[in-house]
């Protein structure tokens, strides 16, 4: 069975189980960002995807399957606006393209939180070698957040800000798909996933010594341990509710 999942340090427990795993034969694992996995669900060439959250209502048909997910109960540190002034003087934000969650994630907390007004723009990634403005800011995810904060003075977590502004953990990829067949499947991806889940230490060292890291080990493991959760809680579940009920409203404003 073909599976789209997210080639960022953040889903490696969960890629490490699927890959690895009791159930390892039943799937083939393909690694994409998280627009691209959206996009094989839409296209229809995967079973089922570790999807956006924020991309979820592109595929209407989708069922959210599985007990776990990628998401956060405090800072996530890899899903920020970074600028070089606080928000009040930033004019325009840029946007990367690679996930449309995170995208909506800082509109909705422009709008229902900080309360500003921005010019929203795509990130040309080659805009960040140039360097930004004093009134720009840009909304960076996964890896490359790694080497790239540090080069910022003021950088907005984005899952602590909807925490401050919700009281709700945030949850940024689910496991989704359409067919008959999902329900049959539940059991042995939960039993993969749990199995990835608990060897996060062996998971690192796995992808270390095939494609490297995009921080030290000892960085990487306080990251997955302390940043991300992976159980789809009844409180991950309502903070989800939460944020697409707030997305769906921008979206039919056409502010998104």
């Amino acid at each position: 069975m073909r599976v789209s999942a997210v080639s960022y340090l953040n889903a490696l427990p969960l890629v490490y189980g699927l890959q690895k795993g009791p159930n390892a034969a039943l799937w083939s694992v393909d690694l994409e960002v998280p627009s691209c996995s959206a996009q094989r669900l839409r296209e229809g060439s995967v079973a089922f995807a570790l999807m956006p959250v924020g991309a979820l209502h592109t595929v209407p048909q989708a069922q959210i399957i599985g007990e776990y997910c990628i998401g956060a109960t405090r800072e996530v540190y890899s899903v920020c606006l970074c600028a070089h002034q606080p928000l009040s003087k930033i004019r325009k934000v840029y946007l990367d393209p690679h996930s449309r969650t995170s995208v909506l994630l800082a509109q909705v907390l422009a709008r229902y939180y900080w309360k500003v007004e921005v010019c929203w723009e795509t990130l040309d990634f080659r805009r960040l070698n140039a360097g930004l403005s004093p009134e720009e800011g840009v909304v960076l995810i996964g890896d490359k957040v790694f080497s790239e904060r540090s080069r910022y003075r003021v950088c907005y977590d984005l899952a602590a800000e909807w925490q401050d502004f919700t009281g709700l953990p945030f949850v940024f990829a689910v496991w989704a798909g359409e067919g008959a067949s999902l329900p049959k499947i539940e059991a042995a991806l939960n039993q993969d996933l749990a199995w990835g889940v608990s060897r996060i230490e062996e998971a690192i060292t796995y992808r270390a010594a095939r494609q490297g890291l995009p921080c030290s080990y000892a960085e990487a493991l306080r990251y997955l341990r302390e940043n991300i959760d992976y159980s789809f809680t009844h409180g991950m579940r309502e903070g989800l509710k939460h944020f697409l009920a707030l997305g769906a409203e921008l979206l039919a404003d056409g502010k998104s």
